[in-house]
């Protein structure tokens, strides 16, 4: 009787074993992979941003690629692009597109941390007027504000209301 006892404890332990392996491998097939067409699709929204192609962008946008589409290991999107490389317009499509103002990178940084440390202040004075947070905080500890240039420290300063006079 012992050994039938411990044999159907095993058999209970397999159960629930293979149970939790099925639960795992449903949720896996829940999030797909990307194929090879999606990351060719989202390269070339984060080519378009980078180069300032509003026209390609807009296209793209239009035949169904998300604003915030973006590699999952790298987690940059068209806003951290054209904001790094100061494409005004890019940014501007993208925002009335619904691109996320605060989407932090796998460093932890925003678009405003991108275009802050690149000298950019129209587009950091349009990412502050669209809700960007100057204190999101990057994992080397650093804000925007930190990297940023004289003039756009000022432009983030009047817009956390910190600045007396023109900015």
């Amino acid at each position: 009787k012992a050994c039938n006892a411990d044999a159907n404890h095993q058999q209970q332990d397999d159960s629930a074993a293979h149970e939790a392996t099925l639960v795992a491998l449903r949720a896996r097939e829940a999030k797909p992979m990307l194929q090879f067409e999606d990351l060719h699709a989202i390269n070339c929204v984060l080519d378009a941003a980078k180069a300032g192609d509003l026209a390609g962008l807009k296209k793209l946008i239009e035949d169904g690629s998300s604003p915030d589409a973006h590699v999952p290991q790298y987690k940059r999107t068209a806003l951290h692009w054209s904001s790094e490389m100061g494409h005004m317009d890019v940014c501007v499509y993208l925002l009335e597109q619904g691109a996320t103002v605060n989407f932090q990178d796998r460093t932890g940084a925003s678009p405003l941390h991108k275009a802050a440390w690149n000298g950019h202040v129209e587009v950091c004075g349009l990412l502050l007027e669209h809700g960007a947070d100057s204190s999101i905080v990057d994992e080397g500890g650093e804000t925007a504000m930190d990297g940023a240039n004289g003039v756009v420290r000022r432009v983030i300063m009047a817009s956390l209301g910190q600045l007396d006079g023109p900015v």
